[in-house]
């Protein structure tokens, strides 16, 4: 039998892939814009910090069984079951939304902080398995080209579903995208396959203590998680402040993620494959504690609600193109054994420990200084992305190291 043609694999791998990336992160975009909307018409965003507390705690359970699956099973096949999972919890979810609509926002929050961010960690890492080192830089930029149309679109069909629909029927559309992305990535198989060791697949936490790699860039994760959610936490209580009903609150939370996709496409499109090539790899992924000192700097500077936003806006932008392309490709050079387990930990375990520090940040500091709260936060994230600026720095040595092994 003859084997299928190298080139004609990958550029099949990179075009589903890129399908699938723009439907994920659509109803990931969408999905972020309902939930944000549902939790705060139901609660106050003073709220926000306990709820991220226990999303982290129920994350690691979602960790668990994941990686425990990782350690036999492939991620192209426990990622469909993973989106098809997604897409259940939104069906129960609008089912749920009417004769318990208090329940109905602690769950979809809950939901989408542990197992939607399980699902786009495991995507990816379907992906990093489908090409050579060699190959990851070109093929990972277009995917994430995919990626950022699709926040494009998941912002503005959030914005004007919003108009025509309940928030809960949008929990169905939702639903809808999970199983489509489940049924892409089933057809996706990649032109490459890295053997793993024999024997008994090795565990996380032992992959992590032998890896000095894995661990920075779990340092890493944990740290941006942090800086996003004390801004974040800034800008969600200043937005319910400026809107009070949930179709003003979907409205602007749509518009928003709308607006920061079309910015990250263009920047997807027109700046990364230059950024990787001029920055070089940790330059790029660097970018995003860069901004995030500068913008936290300016708006101590100058705070208004409308620069708030920008910071938020930005931040979201440099990540979800220049870091996000960065980030994927510094696994590639990794071994499937040690990438399995230790992915989804990262991506979600030490993110959601990330924001489970700064959920705790912004209650102390809500306490102690309810009256200088933004201004403290706003410091504790430059702080936290000065810090992320000295890992970067360590970084390549260990991506050189990965890729001689």
């Amino acid at each position: 039998m003859n084997e299928p043609n190298p080139s004609i694999a990958n550029r099949r791998a990179t075009t589903v892939s890129m399908l699938v990336a723009v439907v994920m992160i659509a109803q990931q975009v969408a999905g972020k814009a309902a939930r944000d909307a549902f939790f705060l018409s139901h609660f106050p965003a003073s709220a926000l910090p306990a709820v991220m507390v226990a999303a982290t705690v129920l994350s690691f359970g979602v960790i668990f069984v994941i990686s425990r699956i990782l350690r036999t099973v492939p991620p192209a096949k426990a990622a469909p079951w993973i989106f098809t999972c997604n897409g259940a919890l939104f069906v129960a979810e609008f089912a749920l939304s009417g004769p318990q609509p208090h329940v109905t926002a602690v769950m979809i929050y809950l939901h989408i902080a542990a197992l939607g961010a399980a699902a786009v960690s495991i995507f990816w890492s379907v992906v990093s398995e489908c090409f050579d080192p060699h190959r990851a830089k070109r093929a990972i930029a277009r995917i994430a080209v995919g990626a950022s149309f699709g926040g494009v679109i998941g912002g503005v069909s959030g914005w004007q579903l919003g108009k025509v629909v309940s928030l809960p029927v949008l929990f169905l559309i939702l639903a809808l995208a999970n199983v489509v992305c489940a049924l892409g990535i089933a057809s996706l198989s990649g032109p490459r396959a890295r053997p793993t060791s024999v024997g008994k697949a090795p565990s996380a936490m032992d992959v992590m203590r032998e890896t000095p790699y894995l661990r920075l860039l779990a340092v890493l994760v944990a740290l941006g998680a942090m800086t996003d959610t004390v801004v974040d936490f800034v800008f969600k209580a200043s937005a319910q402040a400026e809107y009070s009903s949930s179709g003003d609150l979907m409205s602007f939370f749509a518009i928003f993620y709308a607006v920061t996709g079309i910015l990250t496409f263009l920047s997807q499109t027109t700046l990364v494959e230059r950024s990787l090539r001029t920055n070089g790899l940790i330059g790029t992924v660097a970018s995003r504690p860069g901004f995030m000192i500068g913008g936290a700097l300016f708006v101590l500077a100058f705070p208004r609600f409308l620069f708030t936003v920008i910071l938020r806006g930005g931040a979201q932008v440099v990540e979800n193109s220049f870091y996000r392309s960065g980030y994927e490709i510094l696994y590639t050079p990794l071994t499937p054994d040690k990438k399995r387990p230790t992915k989804t930990l990262i991506d979600v375990g030490l993110e959601r420990i990330g924001v489970a520090v700064g959920a705790g940040c912004v209650l102390l500091v809500v306490a102690l200084a309810p009256s200088h709260a933004d201004s403290a936060l706003f410091g504790v994230a430059a702080l936290a992305a000065i810090t992320s600026l000295f890992v970067c720095s360590r970084l390549h040595r260990g991506y050189v190291d990965a890729l001689v092994d």
